[in-house]
């Protein structure tokens, strides 16, 4: 049992003896004797102070394991909050991790998705640029335009054809006359009859057919 500092030795000090009879008996005691208190009367009153002084350690011992107790108490409530909350934590950080792979799974899926759809746009857009490319072609070849333009190219090569065999004529024949437009009309030839409606003839001419 834990005493007091002031009572280590069990019987209280003769300065409290006195400052309890003084407070109790006033008048009665004067100085540090007691010469008008019988011996049974002090020896008693002694005996009570002794037995208080003892019943005021035990309760500062009870009230200091009480103290004691419920500072365990408190220390085992925090250890087992702090264990629920690090298993809360650890619970939610799980949670979490499921649902990142679950996202990344998705995402990858997404991806995958998104470069399927571009190929398949990519095709798409590549036949329709053919189907495209093949009606432009059509159409333009059903305008004029194409018509005059194929004309033009008739005619281009035509006149190319003309020049290139009025050259090799001229080298063979350097001191002939010749007509640079092949359309006019000569007087010498104005007589001759000649019907309009002349079918088209391009075999190979005989050998017996004069050559220029």
């Amino acid at each position: 049992m834990v005493r007091p500092p002031w009572c280590r030795s069990g019987r209280p000090s003769p300065g409290l003896v006195r400052y309890g009879l003084r407070g109790r008996c006033p008048g009665v005691l004067a100085g540090s004797s007691i010469p008008h208190l019988g011996e049974a009367s002090g020896l008693h009153f002694v005996s009570v102070l002794i037995d208080r002084v003892h019943d005021a350690g035990r309760l500062i011992q009870s009230l200091h394991e009480k103290i004691l107790a419920l500072k365990a108490a408190n220390k085992e409530l925090k250890a087992s909050v702090n264990q629920e909350l690090a298993a809360a934590a650890e619970q939610r950080v799980k949670e979490l991790e499921t649902k990142i792979k679950r996202m990344q799974a998705e995402l990858e899926s997404h991806r995958i998705q998104q470069r399927e759809l571009k190929k398949e746009v990519g095709f798409l857009r590549s036949t329709e640029l053919k189907v495209e490319g093949h009606k432009v072609v059509a159409a333009y070849k059903a305008t004029r335009g194409f018509e005059s333009g194929l004309e033009k190219m008739g005619r281009v090569s035509y006149k190319f054809g003309y020049r290139v065999m009025l050259e090799q004529l001229r080298e063979k024949h350097s001191d002939i006359m010749i007509e640079l437009d092949p359309f006019v009309e000569c007087f010498k030839d104005a007589n001759v009859e000649m019907d309009l409606d002349q079918p088209f003839y391009d075999d190979t001419p005989s050998e017996k057919q004069p050559t220029l």
